[in-house]
């Protein structure tokens, strides 16, 4: 099923619905439920942002840019050597519904666009250029966006419990943690130790858990995780995952960001967004002398009962 045209060339709704489960997706493992007035603005959305790339891919083709075929080439190749085998490669084509020879046209059609959007970007630096002044005024417009909680850097090594742990079990981790505690105590490096004594996904990092607020980490964790100095370690500490120790490497106390330390993230993002303001006049301005058909219908809404409530299952598609 077609669901646009842009002079002449077809968005098909296949692709449409591609991108939009994606989507979905996103806002349900955040928690969110769409309601479907808002589904169908997703849906629109995402079509004007696939005719918008379309027309960036035809003027980028008008105006010459050609694709680098051994960086596609490339490209194509990493992502195949991402699966196991080529069996799981097709397997993993066939999911997403698209063919080997598509995904050529796709990172093809998307080196061409971005190469565009490189050329368009340098010819209106004057443009996107943000300076310190800006940032500095959007850092004291939104101070909540720079504030954060009391935390703490943390190391730790756990003995993890199996399911159902029983005595004999615990009594084994228990002895495998007081190991680590005794090199620790002869001044054993903490990284070292937990990289040889700790069973948790965090091991081959020397234990290392970041930053981390209040509320992120369970109780028994938490308390002495904050509770400690700078440099200092836990005695051990019993969880529902297992037994703990902890290092804490730093803390810092809850306030606002100094602006150096988010200067540059702050101009990256302006710049960013009048980059994107500019280019979207650009597609306005693209699709005002192309000719677009929009052939996305929707179906009638029908009656709600709370039988035909989805609640778990993909969304309802109405590209076919």
């Amino acid at each position: 099923m077609v669901v646009a045209r842009i002079n002449g060339k077809e968005i098909i709704g296949k692709d449409l619905n591609r991108a939009y489960i994606s989507s979905w997706r996103q806002f349900v493992q955040s928690g969110q439920i769409l309601p479907e007035d808002q589904q169908r603005k997703l849906m629109g959305q995402l079509l004007d942002a696939m005719i918008g790339n379309e027309l960036l891919l035809q003027q980028a083709v008008s105006e010459g840019i050609k694709p680098d075929q051994k960086a596609i080439d490339e490209l194509y190749h990493k992502i195949q050597s991402g699966a196991s085998s080529e069996q799981q490669f097709q397997q993993a084509l066939q999911q997403m519904g698209i063919t080997a020879e598509r995904l050529r046209e796709q990172l093809t059609n998307n080196y061409v666009t971005d190469s565009y959007v490189k050329k368009f970007a340098a010819s209106h630096a004057k443009q996107i250029a943000t300076t310190e002044a800006e940032a500095k005024a959007f850092y004291d417009k939104n101070p909540d966006a720079f504030t954060h909680q009391e935390m703490v850097h943390a190391r730790h090594i756990l003995r993890k419990f199996p399911p159902n742990v029983t005595d004999e079990q615990k009594k084994a981790e228990r002895a495998k943690i007081e190991e680590a505690l005794a090199k620790l105590k002869k001044g054993e490096d903490f990284a070292q130790v937990a990289r040889t004594y700790s069973s948790d996904n965090t091991a081959a990092k020397g234990g290392d858990l970041g930053y981390f607020p209040r509320g992120r980490m369970v109780p028994q964790f938490e308390e002495a995780a904050f509770s400690l100095k700078p440099g200092q370690i836990s005695g051990i500490v019993e969880s529902r995952f297992g037994y703990h120790l902890i290092r804490c490497e730093d803390k810092v106390a809850a306030g606002v960001v100094p602006f150096a330390n988010v200067k540059k993230q702050i101009l990256d993002k302006l710049s960013e967004d009048k980059k994107q303001k500019e280019l979207n006049a650009e597609i306005d301005k693209l699709r005002a002398k192309a000719k677009v058909e929009v052939l996305l219908k929707f179906p009638e809404k029908e009656e709600k009962t709370s039988a035909s409530q989805p609640k778990t299952g993909e969304p309802a598609s109405s590209t076919g």
